[in-house]
């Protein structure tokens, strides 16, 4: 008597390269990245590694770091990018041009095209909220235009204003021109309080009580 046999089948099991959990279909495990790591259907994997010029590190594709090792700063045969000469009568026509256009109030720059001009940070937030509810002057004007800078807090009438400075403001490449606008300002006959936001956070009374004394008190 013959004795018939169903045959059956192994299913293969998918594995996610994110964490390593099994599947028993790639429709599955699509979904998983999908709605887990938030990646969409044919996307390259990412992978946690290391530059191994600088160290840096991220959850980043192979080809993304590759990209990144390129041009790294460490790597001694890095690629460097070299645009068309511009002759100093030409720098110095566009430096005056926009200082023009700043001082006109045509000069927008990246961060209010980009992100609007009522945009702000949350310590911008924060400081805003305080000369609404603590500050006896409230005429003020936020984001005003100065040269190629902007002005977090300008009170124009008085020609004083108040920078607020989050973590950015630590590096060295911001702090040069924190000083070259001070520096301008202090020639034009501006008065300048700068507060960390940190500080601020930290300490608020004692903030709040020397921003508001500096708009308040008259030094002329």
């Amino acid at each position: 008597m013959a004795i018939k046999i169903k045959r059956g089948y192994m299913k293969l099991k998918i594995i996610c390269e994110y964490c390593k959990q099994e599947f028993n279909s790639k429709k599955s495990c699509y979904k998983h990245k999908h709605e887990i790591h938030h990646i969409k259907n044919g996307q390259a994997p990412k992978y946690d590694l290391i530059c191994k010029f600088c160290g840096y590190t991220n959850y980043i594709t192979k080809a993304g770091m590759t990209l990144h090792e390129k041009y790294c700063k460490l790597n001694p045969d890095k690629i460097i990018c070299i645009g068309h000469p511009v002759s100093d009568a030409t720098k110095n026509k566009i430096s005056n041009g926009m200082h023009i256009a700043a001082l006109e109030g045509r000069n927008k720059g990246w961060t209010t095209s980009r992100l609007g001009e009522n945009r702000k940070s949350y310590p911008e937030e924060f400081f805003t909220k305080v000369i609404e509810n603590e500050f006896e002057d409230k005429n003020y004007q936020y984001n005003y235009p100065f040269y190629t800078w902007k002005l977090d807090f300008a009170w124009i009438d008085k020609k004083k204003c108040i920078e607020i400075d989050g973590s950015q403001h630590e590096e060295q490449k911001q702090k040069e021109s924190d000083i070259r606008k001070d520096k301008k300002l202090i020639e034009e006959g501006w008065q300048v309080l700068r507060i960390k936001w940190k500080d601020l956070f930290n300490e608020p009374k004692k903030y709040i009580n020397k921003a508001n004394s500096f708009i308040v008190i008259d030094d002329q």
